[in-house]
């Protein structure tokens, strides 16, 4: 769900992309984390979802592994804008 922010801009890092912010992905992703939350936490829900406990380790595991997906995808936009401004200089100086 993270993800979904990062998909803003192919350049642009997210912390410069807050301010056009798109105000129905804010609102389903809160009421998106509402029902994991749900799945997650509440006993009948565990047991219709077949979830099983995880203990604080694992849960660092998984939120790591999902921070990790927004730094890819801004090493990636990083590497995407340094490739776009030196085509942009090479035209400048030819």
């Amino acid at each position: 769900m993270l993800r979904a922010f990062n998909q803003h801009s192919n350049t642009e890092p997210i912390w410069k992309r807050a301010t056009g912010m798109n105000m129905w992905l804010v609102i389903l992703f809160i009421v998106s984390a509402f029902f994991m939350g749900l799945i997650l936490f509440v006993p009948a829900l565990q047991n219709v979802f077949y979830i099983t406990n995880i203990s604080a380790g694992q849960w660092i595991i998984v939120i790591a592994l999902s921070l990790l997906s927004i730094v890819q995808v801004e090493i990636f936009n990083g590497f995407k804008k340094l490739r776009t401004n030196s085509g942009r200089t090479k035209l400048i100086e030819e």
